[in-house]
């Protein structure tokens, strides 16, 4: 977040959240605030605009775990929120097991994993030009099956 709040212009940033255990996808306001408080600051400050896709197994799987909870708490400060079923990308070779996080503008990727607890494990910084062009190419495919997010009250029940 240092790299976003200490940078002259806005970074543009895109998500594509792997599945996390079940237990990761059940919604702690608590625990959430001091979590997503910097990322909240940074958009109010125009130092960043994120976009997320949001990765489940299938439709039942989201409505059985009450996915929109995750989805919501994302659309206070996310410019778009997405969510993609597994089942969709079934015929797609993507890499699907770990979170990308794209800077578009310094052309940087991040990648983590996931344990079981919901902890993020494994990070690793990417600063090569075609990792990043890799990364993007597959979170693009990614994006392009997924749907929009507009809140829990415009789904369908």
């Amino acid at each position: 977040m240092t790299l976003i709040n200490t940078g002259i212009e806005c970074e543009r940033v895109r998500v594509f959240l792997s599945k996390m255990d079940d237990n990761s996808l059940r919604y702690d306001e608590v625990a959430a605030k001091p979590l997503y408080a910097p990322f909240k600051r940074a958009v109010r400050k125009g130092k960043m605009r994120i976009e997320y896709t949001c990765l489940f197994d299938s439709p039942q799987h989201y409505r059985d775990r009450k996915g929109w909870t995750m989805l919501d708490r994302h659309s206070e400060f996310a410019y778009s929120v997405r969510k993609v079923f597994l089942n969709d990308l079934r015929s797609q070779p993507l890499q699907t097991e770990k979170t990308i996080v794209l800077l578009e503008n310094r052309r940087w990727a991040i990648t983590h994993g996931w344990s079981e607890d919901g902890i993020m494990e494994h990070p690793m910084l990417l600063v090569r030009r075609d990792a990043f062009e890799s990364l993007r190419r597959q979170y693009m495919c990614i994006r392009s099956h997924s749907y929009a997010y507009r809140g829990r009250r415009t789904e369908a029940k």
